[in-house]
């Protein structure tokens, strides 16, 4: 039966090919991975010693030193045989019992496979910042830097930004923004506190598709962010600690859809921060800090320390 199947996949694959000859990890392949594959093998889990929730990582050995990807040929390529085993099989990915990725989606892989394995992202990665962001976008981003922006590459094989404005950011202006509109798509982290209340910031905040970790404390704005903050999905780390964030915004706030958000010192009130808690099981979401909890916590250190005691 798994014969006849592979056999009647690689005919599938062969004249369908025309179909579409261009496949990138991103768009086409990060998806079905997410869906079916992550769970054991990514941040949390790495059976085997193996995880698939990068293009990076996908293409390194796990514990059986073997490479899953052979690009160019997918029918030898070890991900496409472990997708392809039975369910009973204790190789077979995912495991018996799990959500199993439909024929169409092994088909799409292995196209892929064949097209090279490639990834658009991590060919940007290997780029050089300036060549990365080009001759419009790197000149701004050096003006920035002598104003004591940091902005960099997150990691040195990675097309993503670190940018950090806490020097800039009370006095930002029009300008500066237009000069970092540019580089919005490429924003992985960004901390800027202080930043002022504009239509200009939310429609820049807004372009941080790609971000993950967004620190806004202290930002002069309130609801009229959300909007922006909404269209970013992939957020997990989303501090507005200090803003002007209302029931009303929290209310209509969607991400992050997990990880931390924090809300302490805005004009949210408590009762809205229960609910949101509720309502949102998988965001650990802080308020403002108890502090009779934090005095009792360290009166306890102090008590159980050996080298210092507080003075009675």
């Amino acid at each position: 039966m798994k014969s006849i199947f592979i056999l009647t996949l690689y005919l599938s694959f062969s004249f369908t090919l025309s179909a579409q000859t261009t496949f990138d990890y991103d768009t086409d392949i990060a998806p079905v991975l997410e869906k079916y594959c992550v769970k054991c093998h990514g941040p949390e889990k790495q059976k085997s010693g193996y995880r698939l929730d990068s293009y990076e990582a996908l293409m390194t050995p796990g514990e059986s030193e073997e490479v899953a990807i052979d690009a160019g040929f997918p029918m030898t390529s070890p991900l496409i045989e472990y997708l392809l085993l039975p369910p009973e099989d204790e190789y077979a990915m995912p495991p018996e019992g799990e959500d199993a990725p439909s024929g169409d989606e092994i088909l799409t892989v292995a196209r892929w496979i064949h097209g090279g394995a490639k990834s658009e992202s991590a060919g940007q990665g290997k780029l050089s910042l300036e060549k990365l962001l080009g001759e419009s976008a790197f000149p701004a981003v050096e003006r920035l830097r002598t104003k004591g922006a940091v902005i960099d590459k997150l990691a040195e094989n990675s097309s993503n930004l670190v940018v950090d404005l806490q020097r800039l950011a009370p006095k930002i202006d029009a300008s500066a923004i237009e000069y970092l509109k540019s580089v919005g798509p490429y924003v992985h982290e960004f901390r800027a506190a202080l930043l002022p209340s504009s239509a200009k910031v939310s429609e820049w905040i807004g372009t941080f598709e790609n971000a993950t970790r967004l620190d806004l404390s202290h930002g002069k704005f309130g609801d009229e962010i959300v909007a922006s903050l909404n269209r970013l999905g992939g957020i997990k780390y989303l501090n507005l600690f200090g803003t002007q964030l209302t029931d009303a915004g929290l209310k209509d706030l969607q991400v992050p859809k997990g990880g931390q958000l924090f809300l302490g010192n805005t004009k949210v009130e408590n009762a809205a921060l229960v609910k949101a808690r509720a309502d949102k099981p998988n965001v650990t979401i802080y308020g403002n800090p108890d502090v009779n909890q934090t005095l009792g916590i360290t009166e306890k250190a102090w008590g159980n320390s050996s080298t210092f005691n507080p003075i009675p």
